[in-house]
């Protein structure tokens, strides 16, 4: 099979023809030219793939029969057939890549098989002749036509078939980089073009109609066939690369500042941009070019590079680089960027004279031979605009080819079939359509009589790609692909009135003929809407997920599949975790539907990870997965059954059913729900899309003698199998239980060491699933006291887990509302800020409480009423409450009846407000912060369980213990102004550095923000990091900047000062600066009347990047 692709469309036929298996990109170190390439668990795998599928060593026929037998005894029969494989043929080179891991989705009889096969194939590539080049594509690329500014070139996998074995392709390529470079005389060839190449297959029985006879036997949606789908790929493709004028052009009197550039374009022909932020702008003129980005990843060691192309003929372009190498600021994305900027079109005088070279390179990491895969042809800078093609064959031989403007237009009278041939001296065939005013659907279809296929183009009012074969974007309206194989098919909905031109171009010289088809569909002049035509939710194009419509979910999606081949793609944006099921109802009476959910990878490339089929048509589908908060999917509607003559299939879509589960996405260690053991915690085993397992992080809890913790995980579904297993807080494996029987609980007793962290892994066999929920809880004996490690409590006080959540119901979905402010006041002690809620909507604290006293708890958020409004809760012996509240209306729509703003609000008015209102002469703020541990040789983690210990005027505060993150908030209240504070921070296999905060109540400061740091025993050489960016700015009462102040800066105890500043215009400051390690930092605004009166922090060694803000006291106040 062979396919032409034009530069501006590659990765078309992959939508046809998807290769999931073999589109791995797989890096390796460049060897010679000369000698093969190879990757051995690429040998390996194709290997597998080869006694599993092609059978390359047996006749068509031998290979066809094994396959079906494989299939219809091995496959099935060892359960391989699960929704693991269906869904997911990269499972061959799992195994080659894991041959000992464990047995993932499928069964062990499955995957048995397949590791002794892998082994065999292993042995069998490193014992070759040649190592690891056993299996392995040979794809070489030719020069078909050549020329300044544009070139086409030949890929193929087949040439060297019949060839030496050390040559011969036996194995798809994968997919591989096409990269093209101009040279001019002996400078730096300059990347102009970058393309991702999808896999080639090689000639093999299910290339040779081994497909086509599976479908005609079993039917397309077999499982048996859907295999060889992914197998049934071109062997060649045939692509054109433009570089515009393809010489490089002075751009030195056309851009606004040269002055981050280095290079010239008078000497060179590009600049360059080495910097993060360097720029360049090319002002609005007849030139176009390329920039090409060279990256180099720090992070990871690895370096990248593509082209874009940039044309300045209708607006200014601006170019920026764009880096990022400092760790404190890009974490573990750092890297560094050069950009190359070049015009390779542009005013004949502006050309730099010279001789050009253009090299195009297919970059293949797994190849027999390298030495074919590169090609170049030169040319002198008098040639340019001038440009005849060249081909391997005589100059002479070759006929003049017809220009598009001459080419004999043939005008169509209407739907119907048009068919035509095209002769060698023709670019192809051109027609003229009169669409009259009435049409509210057109579908177009060149299906290919003689040649290897077409490529067909529309444009509204004139010839479509006047300049074909090269053409760029604005040339045409709609741009449609067809093979021998497959006719394609182009969807117009209301196509405007007027001359249409349509323009057929053959993919290969020769003999091609070809039959047009058109419908189309009129609308009703009764009624501009009927019964069977509905209102569309759909928005054409959205054939593909980089066009797919966007969706209101509380509302039915309404739309139409016009044609048997066309397809659907909605975009799912979700908001909050859950298990979601989505239904196609009301389907056309013609229409076998098939609902697809599909995950987008990059642009030009998705995954399938579940599907759904209507066994006849009208038949209602449903499909089921989870989802996690902020996570995007596509659902893809299609016909798996509809006659060719059948249009306009219409459907509903609509969300059926969700069931909230806020603790995902949990199915990685590194996104642990956090769980402090005190009460029960629900999830569920459906975790298809997402993981296949759920992780929770705790916190060990002080026990009697060292007692073991009990976990027990119940109410498990009566299909599931289910797992307990026990980590170290690096991951490593402590212990497990085996796999219960059907539909039992499973329980692990373990002994933990108190405040330490340990992870816990949930997971069910095989991928097993259910909409049941599961319940995880523990049980241990508790010390009453921490005997010298923690508070003494009174004997009537008990701990209480105060947790709930905050949402806004839409339809059946509870959207998870973030930020929202939970108040809870006990008996007639002043209100506290108890938490905030987070990103699934969730708060969760613990306080200590005595039966019989009254709490009361409400949430706050501005412009929102919530229901309940207060909730009131007599306290009893139980170690938990939960409440959930519901955001119900606006403020403004819930003012009656309440109190007015003038009369006194306490939490029982049911006034809901934006802060609790503090009583007369009462000041109130929040500390907030986090507790590290700092190593010598990894990331600072934070340290859970740690004590907070704050004194008000020398009086204790009731403690407050660090979360699982390390993080702590504390709300005080009750406070006068110049009471003195002090904050420090204890835990018993830690000492925290700096010993303590201590501070003034200030009017007008209500937060502050106080980090601890502890060295975990090494001897506190950690390495420094130099320069500090310390910045923010001072402003009036009114928020307004004031200029010339200066910021003063304390290091320590030190009696020198560092003066920073002064401010701006608009008060801001700025300032690089070195700091000592392990230094308390002090920062106040020169001159009185300013708050804070001092900020603080502590420098333990990472780099800072500190905001402190000021401002000036209101003139009454000072």
């Amino acid at each position: 099979m062979r396919q032409k692709i034009f530069m501006h469309r590659i990765g078309l036929p992959i939508a046809f023809a998807s290769l999931a298996l073999l589109l791995l990109v797989i890096s390796t170190q460049a060897q010679s030219e000369t000698q093969p390439v190879t990757i051995h668990t690429a040998c390996s795998g194709n290997c597998v793939a080869d006694s599993n599928f092609i059978h390359s060593e047996m006749s068509d026929s031998s290979a066809r029969e094994t396959y079906h037998r494989w299939y219809s005894t091995y496959y099935n029969l060892t359960d391989c057939s699960q929704s693991a494989w269906q869904t997911d043929i990269l499972f061959l080179l799992d195994v080659i890549g894991d041959a000992v891991g464990s047995p993932g989705g499928t069964t062990m009889q499955c995957w048995q098989g397949l590791v002794a096969q892998a082994a065999n194939c292993s042995k069998s590539c490193s014992d070759y002749f040649i190592s690891d080049a056993r299996y392995a594509p040979n794809v070489e690329v030719t020069l078909v036509s050549a020329g300044p500014g544009s070139m086409e070139v030949l890929l193929d996998n087949e040439s060297n078939i019949g060839n030496l074995p050390e040559l011969e392709p036996n194995a798809y390529s994968r997919r591989f980089p096409l990269y093209s470079t101009l040279q001019r005389d002996n400078g730096t060839q300059l990347l102009f073009n970058s393309t991702e190449i999808n896999s080639l297959s090689y000639p093999n029985w299910i290339t040779r109609g081994g497909y086509e006879d599976c479908v005609t036997s079993y039917g397309a949606d077999t499982d048996r066939c859907k295999l060889l789908e992914y197998f049934n790929i071109p062997s060649v493709y045939s692509l054109t690369i433009s570089s515009f004028d393809g010489a490089l052009y002075d751009l030195s009197d056309q851009v606004y500042n040269l002055s981050d550039a280095n290079g010239s374009f008078s000497q060179d022909g590009y600049i360059r941009l080495l910097s993060d932020g360097d720029s360049i702008t090319i002002k609005r003129g007849p030139y176009s070019g390329f920039a090409w980005v060279k990256t180099h990843d720090i992070s990871n060691n690895s370096h990248s590079q593509y082209a874009f192309p940039w044309d300045a003929s209708d607006h200014d372009v601006t170019i920026q680089n764009e880096e990022c190498t400092a760790w404190f600021f890009c974490g573990g994305n750092r890297n560094e960027t050069d950009t190359y900027v070049f015009a390779t079109r542009g005013p004949a005088e502006k050309i730099l004279p010279g001789t050009y070279t253009v090299v195009t390179t297919a970059d293949i990491p797994h190849e027999k031979d390298l030495s074919n895969n590169t090609v170049s042809y030169s040319y002198e800078s008098e040639e340019v605009g001038n440009y005849q093609t060249q081909t391997d064959e005589s100059q002479n031989e070759q006929e003049t080819i017809i220009p598009l403007s001459d080419l004999p237009i043939i005008d169509l009278t209407g739907p119907g079939e048009y068919t035509n041939s095209v002769s060698d001296a023709m670019p192809g065939i051109m027609y003229r359509l009169v669409i009259p005013e009435n049409i509210s659907f057109m579908f177009l279809q060149t299906v290919t009589l003689e040649g290897l296929g077409a490529e067909l183009f529309t444009n509204q009012g004139s010839i479509p790609v006047p300049d074909f074969p090269t053409y760029n974007n604005g040339e045409y309206n709609h741009q449609d692909f067809s093979s021998l194989e497959w006719p394609g098919g182009l969807a117009i909905t209301d196509p405007p009135p007027g001359e249409m031109y349509i323009f057929i171009a053959p993919l290969q010289d020769g003999a091609n003929s070809y039959r047009l088809n058109l419908e189309w569909t009129l609308h009703d002049p009764n009624s501009n809407q009927t019964e069977d035509e509905p209102t569309l939710t759909e928005i054409e194009p959205n054939n593909s997920a980089q066009t797919a419509n966007l969706w209101d979910i509380s509302l039915p999606f309404a739309g139409q599949i016009a044609r048997w081949d066309d397809k659907d793609f909605i975009r799912l944006d979700f908001a909050a975790s859950g298990i979601y099921t989505y239904t196609l109802s009301d389907l056309g009476k013609d229409l076998k539907a098939k609902l697809t959910l599909v995950k987008k990878i990059h642009d030009n490339s998705s995954l399938t990870l579940e599907d759904a089929n209507a066994s006849v048509p009208g038949e209602e589908v449903s499909l089921t997965f989870d989802a996690s908060a902020g996570e995007t999917f596509y659902l893809k509607i299609s016909a798996i059954g509809m006659s060719s003559d059948t249009n306009n299939q219409p459907y509903r879509l609509d969300l059926t059913g969700y069931i909230p589960d806020p603790y995902e996405s949990n199915d990685e260690k590194k996104n642990a729900t956090p769980w402090d053991l005190s009460t029960p915690i629900d999830g569920y085993f459906w975790d298809q899309a997402s993981g296949n397992n759920d992780y929770y992080a705790i916190t060990a809890p002080v026990t009697i003698e060292d007692s073991r913790v009990v976990f027990t995980v119940t109410n498990p579904s009566p299909d599931l199998h289910i797992r307990i297993s026990l980590m170290s807080s690096n991951g490593n494996s402590l212990s497990h239980t085996q796999f219960t029987e059907k539909g039992q609980p499973a329980t692990l007793s373990a002994a933990l060491d108190a405040y330490q962290t340990y992870f816990l892994k949930l997971e069910a066999r095989d991928d097993e699933t259910s909409l049941q929920p599961y319940q995880l809880s523990a049980s241990y004996a508790g010390s009453e006291s921490t005997d010298g490690e923690g508070p003494l409590l009174p004997i009537e006080s008990h701990p209480v887990r105060i947790h709930g959540r905050v949402y806004r119901q839409s339809g059946i979905l509870q959207i998870p509302l973030r930020e929202v402010e939970i108040y809870v006041q006990v008996d007639r002690q002043p209100a506290l800020l108890l938490d905030t809620t987070r990103g699934f909507g969730t708060y969760n604290e613990t306080v200590y409480l005595s039966q019989g006293q009254t709490l009361q708890i409400w949430a706050m958020k501005d412009g929102i009423a919530f229901d309940p409004t207060i909730e009131t809760w007599m306290v009893d012996d139980k170690k938990t409450h939960q409440t959930n509240f519901n955001a119900v209306e606006d403020m403004e729509l819930y003012d009656d009846g309440l109190a007015t703003s003038e009369e006194e609000v306490t939490p029982t008015s049911q006034k809901t407000t934006n802060t609790p209102i503090p009583l007369e002469n009462q000041e109130s703020l929040n500390i907030n912060g986090s507790v590290w541990r700092l190593f010598a040789d990894s990331e600072p983690a934070g340290v859970g369980a740690a004590q907070l210990l704050l004194t008000v005027n020398g009086i204790s505060q009731p403690v407050v213990y660090s979360m699982i993150d390390g993080t702590y908030s504390i709300q005080v209240t009750n406070l006068q102004i110049g009471d003195q504070l002090s904050l420090r921070a204890e835990n018993p296999e830690d000492v925290f550095e700096p010993s303590s905060y201590d501070w003034v109540v200030e009017a007008g400061v209500e937060n502050y923000v106080y980090d601890f740091f502890s060295l975990w025993g090494n001897d506190g050489s950690i390495q420094e990091a130099g320069q500090n960016h310390l910045y923010g700015r001072v402003t009036d009462s009114s928020g307004q900047g004031i200029a010339g102040l200066i910021i003063i800066l304390k290091i320590g105890d030190a009696d020198g000062l560092q003066l920073l500043g002064p401010t701006d215009a608009n008060g801001f400051y700025e300032a690089t600066v070195n700091l000592p390690s392990r230094t308390m930092i002090t920062l106040w605004v020169e001159g009185s009347g300013y708050i804070p009166s001092h900020a603080q922090f502590f420098h333990a060694y990472a780099s800072e990047n500190q905001e402190l803000n000021f401002s000036a006291l209101p003139t009454t106040t000072q």
